[in-house]
């Protein structure tokens, strides 16, 4: 049977994951789920907006109050996935978000909808899907194997692309012609169909604890090495050491002590190896701005450039067509054309075509001209940093730290996007819209720069040396 077969069977090159039908399962239902989450991404704001008659402060304070319940709990959330299975994780928090999200149609269908109850439901929401995505990011290299990680993280941004491609139109369609509420009763059904297909995956989840020992047949924790060629024949960055696999595992214990431990650990992990350091610090500093993008980018888009819902949607789709375009190229260009290189240039693009959108003037099919650049060249920028760097901080975690590793990292993200939500809102009410994207722009732009405090820029391909053994 299927589920006989043990995760090192994943780690091998010659098991693509074309035949790897758990990997199959869960790309189908995160396909799905993307799409609906965007329904929701971008009918939330419009409806906050246009329905609401939401300003620019309370548009900040709308992300804040999803950010800040999961900056308070973020590093919580990695201590206990690195010491529980993960796949029920998955499978409870996509249950939870569509019984949560069902609440504002049924509100919106039989009662009185209001700005309070988006307040409610946000953070529930943002807090669930913190606990997804750190328990995802810890359990694909369990599913896949290492050797696969840059190819299956490939294409599941490619499904998301795909969901940036046609979700935010079919989202600026239903909210034009429906209602928020249509679009956001499809994104719940989403969420259900994303839990159904992680819980029909058969591989049994190999337990790890907090110790670092797996259970035999688990696949092996060893991150791998981090090929760096320099012209002066410098020493890579040294992976982490594997985990010894000798001592039988430990049970599990939830006590408060045991979790401070873990999360200090996970900090000390992050910051004292150069690579996870500059990878940290890049998204971190670009949260700080993307909160203060994406908190006003519907204002602005609305507002002072007076877009249509649907012809705003119609610029988000643009983004998803050149995203789709760079997890289709990400794989060529991380494995034949210099992995640092491109994870650098790709995070600088990602800004500059951004400062694109406070540039936009002129009527609405001219304004929208400007906005369909910067979304196609600025997330097909992003799609490719975001691939190169989630697949470099996989092979350089181990297995039973990733799950800290990537709390961190979605942590301090989540802190300076709140931060950069309220800045934006008072910076547009200040000196208006058009500044706040600005700002936002020429910030994430500067955050490449973290990127050259480590050895990554002459980086090859980190399969080239690591991976499972």
């Amino acid at each position: 049977m299927e589920s006989s077969v043990s995760c090192s069977a994943a780690s091998q090159p010659s098991d693509p994951l074309w035949q790897n039908r758990d990997f199959l399962k869960l790309w189908i239902g995160q396909a799905l789920s993307q799409i609906g989450s965007r329904l929701t991404r971008e009918g939330l704001p419009i409806g906050a907006v246009l329905v609401l008659g939401a300003s620019p402060v309370a548009m900040g304070w709308l992300e804040v109050v999803g950010t800040l319940p999961v900056t308070i709990l973020g590093l919580v959330t990695g201590a206990l996935l690195d010491r529980l299975p993960r796949r029920p994780f998955l499978i409870a928090t996509d249950l939870l978000r569509f019984l949560i999200l069902m609440s504002i149609p049924l509100t919106a269908w039989f009662g009185d909808l209001s700005l309070w109850l988006l307040f409610v439901v946000k953070p529930l929401v943002d807090i669930l899907s913190l606990i997804f995505n750190t328990a995802y990011q810890a359990y694909l290299p369990r599913l896949v194997g290492r050797h696969h990680l840059l190819d299956a993280n490939a294409k599941l941004n490619l499904t998301r692309s795909f969901a940036e491609l046609t979700g935010p139109g079919l989202a600026g369609v239903l909210v034009q012609t429906l209602s928020v509420s249509v679009a956001i009763f499809l994104d719940a059904l989403s969420y259900l169909v994303s839990a159904l297909s992680v819980l029909w995956i058969r591989r049994r989840e190999p337990s790890s604890t907090s110790t670092g020992r797996m259970e035999p047949g688990d696949a092996p924790a060893d991150a791998g090495g981090l090929s760096s060629e320099t012209e002066t024949g410098a020493s890579p960055v040294p992976p982490a050491a594997p985990a010894s696999p000798a001592a039988p595992a430990a049970p599990v214990r939830l006590d408060a002590g045991a979790i401070a431990r873990e999360i200090r650990d996970g900090l000390r992990m992050v910051f004292r190896h150069p690579v996870l350091r500059a990878l940290t610090l890049t998204v971190a500093m670009s949260g700080l701005f993307q909160g203060i993008l994406y908190s006003m980018d519907v204002l602005f888009a609305l507002r002072v450039l007076h877009l249509s819902p649907g012809l705003f949607g119609i610029t988000v789709c643009c983004g998803g067509l050149g995203a789709m375009i760079g997890a289709a190229a990400v794989r060529r260009l991380g494995e034949r054309h210099g992995f640092g290189r491109w994870l650098i240039l790709s995070r600088f693009g990602f800004g500059a075509f951004n400062l694109l959108q406070p540039l936009a003037h002129g009527p609405a099919w001219m304004a929208a001209l400007f906005l369909m650049g910067a979304q196609v060249m600025g997330d097909g920028c992003g799609v490719i940093a975001e691939t190169l760097e989630t697949s470099l901080r996989q092979w350089t975690a181990r297995d039973e730290e990733l799950g800290r590793v990537s709390s961190v990292y979605n942590l301090l993200e989540n802190i300076l996007a709140s931060v950069g939500a309220v800045a934006g809102g008072y910076i547009a009410a200040s000196f208006g819209l058009r500044t706040a994207i600005a700002v936002a722009a020429v910030g994430i732009t500067l955050s490449a720069a973290w990127l050259f405090t480590a050895p990554i820029w002459r980086m090859t391909s980190p399969a080239a040396d690591g991976g499972d053994p």
